[in-house]
């Protein structure tokens, strides 16, 4: 529901992001694309859910299949038959040095035709230096997740207006005041916390052992 109200509340973001996109003959997105684009990346980019964890029913993992699961129910499709619906976000797992992607980089999936095509198909549309480049989702399929939610160590290096930061229901290694620290100074606004009082208080207690568990730890980020 958090997510909803930030982020689409606009009615024109429900049209913006489902409308079919045009590359013109160099590739690029012509200059009223590329107005459209710079709204649609700006209020989508202003919100984010951020975890402790992946894993674990309140980690990102769960809670972005859920939010997939409403995208799919809105669409009146069948979430597990198609992995990514034009509007949602993803995020790039792997460097790609060919196309110039990187591990976190942030983009949304949309309908786009090319010049030569008759049909729009699904791509991959990332913000760069200024302007919008476009990456045939089939290309990228298995270099991508899902991003309405995102670990706190993959967000270090972002901002948003808004953020809702998803603690845990059971103690983790992971939960430590660095980490709801890191997790509120993403906002640049406003910051809403989720989760059971004693989850807090424990993280505000505890300080992060930079070299214990190190191996639990990186499995669950």
């Amino acid at each position: 529901r958090w997510y909803h109200e930030q982020v689409w509340g606009d009615r024109e973001l429900h049209r913006l992001a489902q409308r079919d996109y045009e590359l013109d003959a160099s590739g690029g997105f012509a200059a009223a694309e590329q107005e459209h684009l710079n709204h649609l990346f700006t209020c989508l980019g202003r919100a984010k859910i951020l975890c402790v964890t992946r894993v674990l029913d309140n980690g990102s993992d769960r809670i972005n299949a859920a939010m997939h699961r409403r995208a799919a129910h809105d669409l009146s499709r069948d979430p597990e038959r198609t992995r990514f619906f034009p509007g949602e976000p993803v995020i790039v797992l792997h460097n790609d040095y060919e196309r110039r992607l990187f591990n976190g980089d942030q983009g949304l999936v949309l309908r786009v035709r090319d010049g030569s095509a008759k049909r729009p198909t699904s791509m991959v549309v990332f913000a760069r230096d200024g302007h919008f480049v476009a990456f045939g989702l089939d290309l990228l399929r298995e270099e991508l997740e899902l991003c309405y939610a995102m670990t706190v160590h993959k967000a270090q290096g972002s901002e948003f207006d808004a953020i809702a930061l998803i603690l845990p229901d059971k103690d983790l290694p992971l939960l430590t005041r660095e980490v709801v620290y890191t997790g509120i100074s993403r906002a640049r606004h406003s910051a809403v916390m989720i989760g059971r009082p004693e989850m807090l208080r424990l993280a505000i207690s505890r300080k992060l052992e930079r070299y214990s568990g190190l191996d639990e730890m990186l499995a669950m980020v």
